[in-house]
C-alpha cells in the first residue's frame, strides 16, 4: 500500500497543541444515533472518548458585543431547516436530477428568505458547516436530516477506530511515496512514484481525493474517460478550516457554541466552539473557530499571525479590548496539502446517485474508493468505510476468479457483468496482492 504523506490516516490526523492533541481533520462521528452506523461498534471496541455536540446551546453576539440571541428566530429557523432537510431527503430518493435546485431556492419556496445578517448567520451555521458551502451552492437533493454527532476528544486520536485494520501487515505500508503515473489495462496496473519506482499488481485500488484526481498531479495512461472526469468534477472538494486558539484565561460566554453576526464581508469569523467545557477539553482555555468556502481558502493561504490578528479583532469586537491576547494558534490547511487539496467532497447542484456510481466504477483493473464514491455517505467517514469494504470484496472476488464485473457507466440501466479475462499463466501463479495507490480517509468535520 502506497501513501504519499509521512503517516497513515489521510484526513484523519492529530496535531499537538497547547499540551494536548487536537483533530486537524475529521472530528465528529456523525449520525451516531443511526441504528446501523458502522463506526459505533468500532468506537465501542476501543472505548473512544467524546461528547455529544449540543448545537442548540449557543449565544449570538454582534460587532458591538451585544447579545442578540433571538430564541423566536431560532425556533422559526429550526422549523424551516427541518422542512428543508426533509424535502431534500424526499427529492433525493426520487433521484431526478433536473428537479434539483439550490437550497436557497427551496427556502424561498418554503417562505424562508435569508434577508438579514442574523438569518444568514443561522442558515450558514447549519448549511455551511454541514455541507461546506452556502445555501446558494448547496444541492437540495443531496441534503438530509441531521442526527446526533459525537465530538471526539480522545488523546489516542479518532484514527484509533481504524488501526486494527492494518495492524497485522504494517510492513506492507510504504509512506512518503508520491504517485505520479498510473498505467492500467485489463491485465494489470503499474504505479510509478516520483522516485521512478514502478509497482505492478494485477489490481489496484485508488483512493485519491476528487481534487487530486482532477489535478495534473497524477498522469493516467490511458487518460481517464469522460464519464469518470465528469463524476470527479461534479463531486468537487469543499473547504472547511479549523482554527484552534489558546488563551491564558477564559473570557467568553458559557455556551457550547458562540456565533458572531456581522455586517462585514471579510475578516468575519461566524462560528466559535467553546472547548473549555466538561466532556471536551475542560480547563484548556481554548476556542475552536471555523470558516468555510472562500474565507477558508484565504485563511489557509495566509500567514498564521495574520489569521490570529483577525480572530483577535473579532473577539475584541464581541468582548471588548480588555480580553487577553491568545498565546497559541494552530489551524488545518487541507487546501494547501497537495495530497488532499480540500476537506471533503460535496455534490454540485444537479448531481444524482449515478454520478457516485460512476465515481466508484472501475476502469479495467483500476478500482476507485473513498468517501466520494459512496452515494449515501458522501463526505462522511461512513462513506470511506463502506466503499473500502465494498471495493475490497470486489477485488478479492476478482483475485479468486469468482464474480468479476466490468463497469458500464451508469445511466440508470442495469450493470452488465463481464467475466475477467483469465489466461493460463495468470491462473497458475499465486494471486497477486491488492495494492492501494493512496490511503485517504475523510468523513465530515
Amino acid at each position: 500500500m502506497l501513501e504519499g504523506q509521512d503517516y497513515v490516516g489521510g484526513r484523519v490526523t492529530q496535531a499537538s497543541f497547547a499540551g494536548i492533541k487536537v483533530e486537524m481533520g475529521a472530528n465528529w462521528i456523525h449520525h451516531s444515533d443511526e441504528e446501523h452506523n458502522p463506526l459505533i461498534p468500532l468506537r465501542n471496541k476501543v472505548n473512544l472518548n467524546g461528547a455529544i455536540s449540543r448545537y442548540a446551546n449557543h449565544t449570538v453576539r454582534n460587532d458591538t458585543g451585544a447579545d442578540v440571541t433571538n430564541s423566536e428566530l431560532d425556533k422559526l429557523w429550526s422549523r424551516a431547516r427541518g422542512r428543508l432537510f426533509k424535502l431534500g431527503e424526499a427529492r433525493g430518493e426520487e433521484n431526478i436530477p433536473p428537479r434539483d435546485m439550490p437550497a436557497t431556492t427551496a427556502l424561498k419556496k418554503l417562505e424562508r428568505i435569508s434577508d438579514t445578517p442574523l438569518k444568514k448567520l443561522l442558515s450558514g451555521n447549519d448549511i455551511n458547516f454541514e455541507y461546506g458551502v452556502g445555501e446558494e451552492e448547496t444541492s437540495l437533493n443531496n441534503m438530509g436530516p441531521t442526527g446526533e454527532d459525537i465530538f471526539i476528544t480522545d488523546q489516542r486520536g479518532l484514527w484509533s477506530l481504524y488501526r486494527d485494520f492494518y495492524s497485522n501487515f504494517p510492513e506492507k505500508i510504504l509512506v512518503n511515496q508520491t504517485v505520479t503515473r498510473i498505467k492500467y489495462s485489463d491485465e494489470s496496473v503499474e504505479v510509478t512514484t516520483a522516485e521512478g519506482i514502478v509497482y505492478a499488481a494485477e489490481y489496484v485500488l485508488c483512493t485519491f481525493s476528487t481534487a487530486v484526481l482532477g489535478s495534473k498531479m497524477v498522469t493516467f495512461d490511458p487518460d481517464l474517460p469522460d464519464w469518470k472526469k465528469e463524476a470527479i468534477f461534479r463531486l468537487r472538494m469543499v473547504h472547511y478550516t479549523k482554527i484552534f486558539v489558546k488563551f491564558p484565561t477564559k473570557f467568553w460566554d458559557d455556551s457550547e457554541f458562540i456565533l458572531h453576526v456581522s455586517q462585514q464581508r471579510t475578516g468575519h469569523f461566524p462560528h466559535f466552539q467553546d472547548l473549555d467545557r466538561p466532556g471536551l477539553f475542560n480547563g484548556s482555555k481554548m476556542l475552536l473557530a471555523t470558516v468555510t468556502g472562500d474565507m477558508a481558502l484565504r485563511i489557509e493561504a495566509q500567514d498564521d499571525r495574520q489569521t490570529l490578528d483577525e480572530v483577535m479583532q473579532v473577539l475584541r469586537n464581541m468582548y471588548g479590548d480588555g480580553i487577553p491576547i491568545a498565546t497559541e494558534i494552530v489551524l488545518s490547511k487541507w487546501s494547501q496539502n497537495p495530497y488532499v487539496r480540500g476537506s471533503w467532497s460535496e455534490p454540485v447542484i444537479g448531481t444524482d446517485h449515478t454520478v457516485h456510481a460512476n465515481m466508484a466504477g472501475r476502469i479495467k483493473n483500476l478500482f476507485f474508493g473513498g468517501e466520494a464514491t459512496h452515494g449515501d455517505w458522501c463526505g462522511f467517514m461512513q462513506g470511506a468505510y463502506y466503499s473500502g469494504r465494498e471495493r475490497a470484496n470486489e477485488i478479492a472476488s476478482c483475485i479468486q476468479r469468482k464474480k468479476c464485473e466490468a463497469y458500464q457507466p451508469s445511466t440508470g440501466l442495469p450493470v452488465i457483468a463481464i467475466p475477467c479475462p483469465i489466461n493460463a499463466s495468470s491462473y497458475k501463479r499465486l494471486p497477486l496482492s491488492v495494492m492501494a495507490a493512496a490511503l485517504i480517509f475523510l468523513g465530515s468535520f
